[in-house]
């Protein structure tokens, strides 16, 4: 006999199910048809909310300890931060910030200097 090959989206569609078991059971109470549960699965996604009313207890806990491990993760980082060398790298890039504005206002010469010398005396009056 020969096998018959299975569309890849369907072997995905099957490994789908069994992560998600309760799907079977909506369709033995005849409430979804295997066709329905396909085509909102391909134009939904995987990761589409309305999956996780279906998903196996086992994958629910397994979903939360991953996202604890993640926080973790993240608050051993943040732990693990020298404030002092941020400040001190903080204070690096204000340095770089002023000297690239220095040098900027150097290139634009003295007609803004004489601009905000005017601009500052309220009764400087040009002739016409």
């Amino acid at each position: 006999m020969s096998q018959k090959t299975v569309h890849p989206s369907i072997q995905k569609f099957k490994e789908f199910v069994k992560r998600h078991p309760k799907l079977a059971n909506e369709v033995k109470s005849k409430k979804k048809t295997w066709q329905e549960l396909f085509e909102d699965w391909y134009l939904l996604g995987e990761d589409d909310p309305i999956w996780n009313e279906y998903q196996d207890d086992k994958e629910k806990k397994k979903e939360s300890s991953e996202k604890n491990d993640f926080m973790s993760t993240i608050l051993t980082a943040v732990k693990g931060i020298d404030l002092a060398q941020v400040e001190q790298h903080m204070a690096s890039v204000g340095d770089a910030l002023s000297t690239i504005h220095q040098i900027i206002s150097q290139f634009k010469g003295t007609d803004d200097s004489n601009k905000s010398k005017q601009s500052t005396n309220p009764f400087f009056y040009s002739k016409d």
